[in-house]
């Protein structure tokens, strides 16, 4: 994990244009395909190691974040719940679909959920 410090509001925002920009650059025709009712697999550096993250994409109740969701900077980005080793009880949050490693089926991701999440080589 990185964490960064700004000096103002505007220089914060430029940096998150620019990395969700870069971001956006980096998605392969099948993650931007990705889509809610999906499952997924990504890996998350921490330091010298890392985290598998199982997740689903998922359809918000809300109208308001679906509207969110349907804004132009956010067409990368997915809802989802995802659950790992540190977090076996899930969390809601949203994934930009380049950092989305694998796909796999139901079956598999329940295979993942009885396993206790099971942390994978990258």
């Amino acid at each position: 994990m990185e964490i960064q410090t700004f000096d103002s509001y505007e220089e914060m925002s430029k940096t998150i244009r620019r990395a969700r920009e870069a971001a956006d650059a980096r998605v392969k025709p099948w993650q931007a395909a990705i889509k809610s009712g999906d499952h997924f697999i990504r890996v998350e550096a921490l330091g010298g190691d890392h985290l598998t993250i199982y997740g689903e994409i998922i359809e918000s109740p809300y109208p308001e974040d679906r509207e969110i969701f349907a804004q132009p900077h956010m067409k990368h980005y997915r809802l989802t719940r995802c659950f790992s080793p540190a977090c076996p009880e899930g969390e809601i949050g949203d994934v930009h679909v380049s950092t989305i490693i694998k796909l796999m089926n139901r079956e598999t991701f329940e295979l993942a959920r009885l396993t206790g999440w099971p942390s994978l080589t990258p």
